[in-house]
Formats: structure tokens, sequence, C-alpha cells
């Protein structure tokens, strides 16, 4: 039987679903009413209220986004925040939101740029807190952005106004400081175009002057000693020579500003306002306003008048801050006025400056402008130079010098230090001064640096002659290493070249290619050879010689050197007579005086002659009394340039005498010139005149000795062949890759080591199957000469081929001094490398024999 149901039960739990869904629908709408009270205060906030999700889209906005941005709340919703900001600023506002997002918190006063949708920009300041779903997830955050825009440009307003009225207390000129007002009245205000004007005498009114010419009506010129002088012109216009450059006082709008009984005209409304003249023209430039100010002394006398043109209205502020901005233009024009008689009472000074026979100049400390400058550096540097800049025009820099002492001269309070003494070669004058520099009072009050400089050239000579001496031994050095390793390249090139034209028949049309290229590197092979003749410092014996060819080869390098719009003629006799000399002192005569030629004609074009001709003894003054051979070669060398005058003439073999601009010579080429003649027992001699170009005569005397004729030898002129077993070692895996590949092609057996302790060892483990080594020179671990030494330890007989690009430290002689059988300057010829390995073989072979 069941049991009966509880009908209380049920009635107390009817009841209480009814108290429950009661209690759900006030909540409800207690919820209602607050979510409606939330969103009021939200769209009636002027701040900018959003939502967005954790990828930075817009969930919702409040309608002060159209008032802000220009945006409708639809066109924001859905949108990407980070597409609206500023792009400079994007990438920063991420990486915060970002680290917001992992961190989960929110952020405060973050200053954020966002743009217009007039294109404009907008500062905002944004703060965020996250928000949250059920399982505390999080799902985006809620913020508010405040617009600071006009409070941010009152600052920068501000702080560009303070920064200019620092950099007004600078020193500086007059002109420099109204220009830089109206700039920054363009920059600080937004004004289309500002000017400053100042009261001075007419200085046109007799010539150029518009104004002085109209003869009636209003805006005739009265007061020709009330003329105002456009001083500084920014924005729109910058030029002050216009037809405003000079204004009539009291006619125009400018001069009635400055006539007037107003301190000021200001007008937003420039089209319709009856006191701008031309008002379609300010309806063309987009004008709404204009601000007139007269610049008053302090005795209340108009001495010049501000004004400015603006594409926007101008406010009660702005205003304030325009006249606050006049009364220091004021400030400035009268502190020049009190400068300029300052300067003139020192006029004195200048004078006692004037006659110091050193280089004298006044600087400014911070501007680095040259203010004055005494006769003697007038003359030195060929004008006067104030108002220029002091690191240009005395030392040709980009910048401040890097020894200047101006921080040094005045100590933390300001105060001079005393004189600071230092020495420098000046790059313009090329001479040597002892500078003495201290800081002084200058006409208008400020501290300056003057400095006193001696000439002390003649002190520096043997300095500079033991540099110079260093800096061409250097030089000798990296020409010959630069040499060794360009023959390196050379070598492979010219190798595989030569085995190419073995391989491509006679009409293939690639031949002649391979031809040329052939062709070029043995030019480039004789270019080295005169580079290390030429690098060569060690001093030689004078020894006879023949020079003619010497002569040719030079002329190669010269050749090679110049651009060949420039025509180089040479008259050789074959049949001249032989010297005592130095070739390498003959490449320097040539070179130095061909290259003097050149530069002679370098710019108007022209012709370089070289002649060599035999001469028989006659002008007695020409030569050296206790010489006096009968015959001479001389050398000459003619340009048809400029040419010198005699007083030029009488300096060029002084020591760091030059006549080129800088960067063109030393002055040490004919004084070294003129010592290797002498040496040479010989004499030089130079005709010129100005516009006649010029030409040097190298006279050496003829030896009476004569050259014995070398016996021709019986050298085979084609390649030779061989069986032999050759050891070759170079370090440069291609040089010993192609001259293997040369030597099999020839017959011969080759073993090849790019190392010459590895090289050793195969030596020493076999010795007797090899018949000859050929070795690089210089090598890492164990150098060619070397590398000699150990193997004829070993097997005394083994005969070896010295090979080299360029080593100080070897030559022909003291390789066959050490036993080296053969010596071979790279890159080498296949025909040249064939005879010389079957000369040193059957050479060899035969020895043993006897």
């Amino acid at each position: 039987m069941s049991e009966k149901p509880n009908y209380e039960a049920y009635e107390q739990r009817i009841i209480e679903l009814s108290t429950q869904l009661s209690e759900s629908k006030k909540l409800e709408k207690a919820l209602q009413e607050s979510e409606k009270k939330y969103r009021h205060i939200v769209e009636s906030t002027d701040d900018w209220v959003w939502s967005v999700d954790i990828k930075g889209i817009h969930t919702f906005t409040n309608k002060s986004i159209e008032q802000h941005l220009g945006y409708k709340v639809e066109e924001s919703t859905g949108s990407d925040s980070f597409q609206l900001m500023h792009p400079d600023d994007k990438d920063g506002i991420q990486k915060t939101f970002q680290e917001s997002v992992d961190q989960k918190k929110g952020w405060s006063d973050l200053v954020i740029r966002w743009i217009h949708k007039d294109g404009s920009i907008r500062y905002f300041e944004s703060s965020a807190h996250p928000v949250f779903d059920g399982d505390d997830n999080l799902i985006g955050f809620n913020g508010i952005d405040r617009d600071i825009t006009d409070r941010k440009q009152i600052l920068e307003r501000t702080e560009r106004l303070n920064s200019l009225n620092e950099r007004l207390l600078v020193s500086g000129g007059l002109n420099y400081k109204v220009k830089l007002i109206t700039e920054e009245i363009i920059k600080i205000f937004k004004a289309d175009f500002a000017r400053i004007w100042m009261i001075k005498p007419g200085d046109l009114c007799d010539s150029e002057c518009k104004h002085a010419k109209i003869t009636e009506g209003p805006d005739v010129c009265r007061y020709r000693e009330r003329c105002l002088h456009l001083l500084a012109s920014s924005g729109r216009y910058t030029h002050i020579d216009g037809g405003h450059g000079r204004v009539p006082f009291g006619s125009y709008k400018i001069g009635k500003i400055a006539s007037g009984d107003e301190p000021k005209f200001l007008t937003n409304d420039v089209v319709n306002d009856p006191r701008v003249s031309d008002h379609e023209w300010s309806i063309k430039l987009g004008l709404v306003s204009f601000a007139g100010y007269r610049l008053l002394s302090d005795d209340g006398g108009v001495i010049g008048v501000l004004a400015l043109f603006s594409k926007q209205a101008i406010s009660p502020e702005e205003d304030a801050l325009l006249e606050n901005l006049a009364a220091t233009t004021t400030h400035i024009i009268q502190k020049a006025k009190t400068e300029e008689a300052l300067r003139i009472s020192h006029e004195r000074f200048i004078t006692v400056l004037d006659g110091i026979d050193a280089t004298v100049y006044v600087a400014d400390m911070q501007t680095y402008e040259i203010l004055f400058m005494n006769k003697f550096m007038k003359d030195t540097f060929g004008k006067d130079l104030a108002g220029k800049i002091c690191w240009n025009v005395f030392r040709g820099e980009s910048g401040p010098c890097k020894h200047c002492k101006n921080s040094s001269l005045v100590d933390k309070n300001g105060m001079p230090t005393g004189v600071k003494v230092w020495q420098d070669e000046n790059p313009i004058t090329g001479k040597y001064y002892v500078n003495h520099d201290r800081a002084i009072q200058w006409t208008d009050g400020r501290l300056v640096k003057l400095q006193i400089a001696t000439d002390i050239t003649d002190l520096k000579t043997m300095e500079e002659e033991l540099r110079q001496a260093r800096k061409m031994e250097s030089i000798g050095t990296l020409a010959g290493g630069i040499a060794h390793d360009f023959n390196n390249i050379l070598f492979p090139i010219m190798g595989h070249t030569e085995m190419l034209l073995e391989d491509i028949p006679e009409d293939s049309p690639s031949r002649n290619s391979l031809k040329e290229i052939h062709t070029a590197t043995l030019r480039a092979k004789n270019l080295v050879k005169q580079i290390l003749t030429f690098s060569r410092q060690e001093r030689s014996e004078l020894n006879l010689m023949k020079i003619q060819p010497i002569i040719k080869e030079t002329l190669k390098l010269i050749r090679a050197t110049i651009p060949t719009t420039i025509e180089i003629k040479q008259d050789i006799q074959t049949d001249c007579g032989a010297v005592k000399a130095d070739p390498t002192q003959i490449h320097q005569i040539v070179m130095n005086l061909a290259t003097n030629a050149y530069h002679a004609v370098e710019e108007t074009g022209g012709e370089l002659n070289i002649r060599l001709k035999e001469v028989e003894f006659g002008d007695l003054d020409l030569f050296n009394p206790d010489i006096n051979p009968p015959k001479y070669a001389r050398l000459s060398i003619s340009d048809t340039g400029k040419g010198m005058d005699k007083d030029i003439i009488k300096k060029i073999f002084d020591p760091f005498f030059t006549t080129k601009e800088t960067g063109k010579g030393t002055g040490m080429g004919l004084s070294v010139v003129h010592g290797i003649v002498k040496n040479m027992n010989g004499t030089i001699k130079v005709d010129s005149r100005p516009d006649k170009g010029t030409e040097f005569h190298i006279y050496l005397p003829l030896a009476e000795a004569v050259i014995e004729q070398q016996q021709a030898t019986n050298e085979a002129s084609y390649i030779q062949n061989g069986t032999e077993h050759i050891l070759l070692v170079d370090d440069e895996n291609i040089v010993a890759t192609v001259v293997k590949q040369m030597l099999e092609r020839l017959g011969y057996q080759v073993t090849a080591r790019t190392s010459s302790i590895e090289a050793l060892e195969a030596f020493r483990a076999s010795s007797d199957k090899f018949d000859i080594i050929i070795t690089d020179m210089q090598m890492p671990n164990m150098s060619g000469d070397k590398l000699a030494f150990e193997l004829t330890k070993i097997r005394p007989d083994i005969p070896i081929l010295l090979c080299t690009g360029f080593s100080e430290t070897m030559s022909e002689e003291k390789a066959f001094s050490m036993g080296i059988k053969g010596f071979l300057l790279k890159p080498i010829v296949l025909k040249d490398l064939s005879q010389k390995i079957r000369e040193v073989l059957d050479s060899n072979k035969n020895k043993n024999t006897n």
C-alpha cells in the first residue's frame, strides 16, 4: 500500500519557489537599472571609454570617440585598435599590451598617439584593467583614454619658448638670433610665415628701393632716416631682399604698425578685415589671422616690428606669448647695438694685433665664428675670413677640431685659465706653428679665444725628412707584399690560359679571346715587375749600364697610371752610350719628373715629351768642373703646362717646397731627384716660363768603358719536354695544381706538396726517386731557402729550382751562392719554365758525368 502524499510539504516547497522567483525578478530589475545607469555615465563622459578583447579588437566604445578621433561608434566597434595608432608608437604599445595579456594585469597613464580620421595626431593618456570570465580566464580589457593633446601642446610650446630663450642667451650675431626667433614662431605657433624688421637709415633710397620712387599718395617714403629693414623671414617666404626688404616708416601695414598709437595689430579674419589690403591673396593662401607687434626700446622708442600670418586663429594666450616674444626681440636688437659700440672701442686693440708678424685671430668659443684676423694672417690665407667658421677655413675640417683647446681656456666658473701652448701642422698652409691660445673678453663682453701662432716650419724640417724616409720604406714593403700576392693570382690564370691555347684548335672562335687573356696577363706580369723594381729601397752601387730599357720600362708604368687623353711622346736614342747609375734611381728620376709633368697638364690637357740623346761637352757652367767628361747622356722631360716664373724656379729644389694643391705632392720629389743626379756626378737644369711649359734636362756623364756585348745564348725558343721525376712545393694549392698540370703535359712525373714540412718528409723517405726540386720561396713553417738547405743535407747533388713572386731576403745572386741551381720570378711562362728545368737538369747531368 502506497504512502499517503504529504500535502503540507508540497505547499511549503511551492511557497519557497515563489519567494525565490520574486527575489530573482527584483535582482534582474536592479541589474538592468544598474547597467542603464552605468551606460548613461559612460555615454555622458568626455573621456573615451572602450573595451577590447585579448587581440586588441574593439568590442565596445562610447560616443566620445567621434568627438576626439572623428570615428563613429559603429566604425570603431570590431576594428583593430592598433591600426588607429601612430606608426612610431604601434610596436611599443603592442609589446606593452601583450605583456599585460601575459601577466593578466592592466596599465595606467600610458601616453598613446592616435591618428584622427582627418589625419591629425591626438595625444591620449590611457588606463585599463583586465576583464575575466566566470572561469577566471582573461577575455579582454576595459579602459578609459583621456585626450591630453591641448595640455601636451601647451607643454611643448612652453618648452620650446624656454629653449629659445636659452639659445638666445648664447653668444651669436643679431641676424642669427632674429632668424632663430622667426624659425621658432613658425614651429611654436604654426604660423604660415613670420618676419622681423629693424629701423635703420635707408640705404637703397637713391638706387634700388621701389618705395623711394613713389612721389604721392599714402605710401610715400617720408622718413629716410627711419626705414624698416627686413632682418629675418621664415616659413613660406625666407628671402629678405624682395619687395618687403625695405618698408617706409608710416606706410603700408608694417610701416603703420611701427608708427601707430597701438602697440600691436591683431586680426583673426584677414579675408574680411579692411586693414588687410590684399584679401584675394589671403583667400588664395588660406590665411586666417595676422599679428603685428611694435618693438619698443627701454625709453619707449620704436626700433622695429615683428609680424606673422597664420592659417589658424590666434588665441588670447598665444597673443600674450607673442607679445613677450616681441619684448625678447627688442632686447636682442638693443643688445646688438650695445655690442656694436663696444666693438668700436676695441679698434685700438685691433691695430696692435695687426702689427704682429704672426698669425693672430679671434673666434667665438661656442659657434667657432671668426671675429678677427690680423693683417699677417689675412696675407697668409689670401683674404679676410671673418664671419666664417674657424675649423672649416683654417683647417678644412667638417666639424670642430679634435685638438681644439676651447674647453680648457675657461674654468667651471667661466674664468680664463691662462695660456695654452701647443704645436701642429696647418693642413691649409702646410706649415708648422707653435700656437698660444687664451680666453679674452670681446667687445660684447663675452669670452672669446685669442690665438697667436708662430711659424716653426724650418725647425720641423729634419723631423719631416725622417718621417718621409720611414713612410717610403713602409710603402716599399707594402708594394712588395702586394706584388707577391698578385703574382700568385696571375700564375694560375697564365698557366691555365697557356694550356687551353695548346688544347684549342687554331680555328676555334675562343682562341682569340684566350690570346687576349694571355697578352693581358703578360702585361700584368710586366707591370708587377716594374712595381717591384720601383719599390726596392736598398741602396745599390753605381754600375755601368745603358739606361734606355729602364726609361722605356718606367714609361710603361706611367702610361698605365695617367689618363689616355694625355699624350706621351718619346724619342730615345738607341745608340746613346752607357753611364754609371743605379737602375732604381733612374726609375725614380723618370717617375718623379714625368709625374710633375702630368700634374702640370692634368686639368688643361696637353702632352709629355721624354727624350734621351748623347751630347758633346759644351757649356762649362752646366757641369761639375771636377768631372768634365767629353760626352753626356741628356735625359729631357717636358710638358706643355702652365710653366713657372723665375722666383719659383729658384725654390723648386728646396725640400718641401711645392706649388701643388693639398694632396698632390709633399715637395720632396725634385729635391730627391737633385740629390740622385749629384750622386751620379751629373747636373740638372730647368727651362720654364709662365704659360710656356717646363723642361727638365738631366746630364749624366758617359762612361769611357764599353759594355761588352753578351754572347747570344743558344737558348731554345720553344717548349722543351722531359720525363724526369719532379718534387713540386708551393703552399698555394691553386698554384701547385696548375704547375703540376703544366709539367705533366711536358712529360714529367710530378709529386706535388703544399707544405714544405710534408715535402721534406717525402724527400727524406725516398730521395733517390726525385731528379729535381721546384719550390716556392715564401711559405709558412719553412721558407724555400731553408727547405733547400735541408734537402741538400739529405742529398747534396739534388738540383733545386727556386720560384718567388717577391722576397726582400732572397735574390738570384744569393740563391746561386746557396747552391740553388735555378731562379725564376712568378708568374712563370710555360716556355721559360720548361727551358729552365732542362737547363738545370742537363747542367747537373753534365757535371755528374765529368
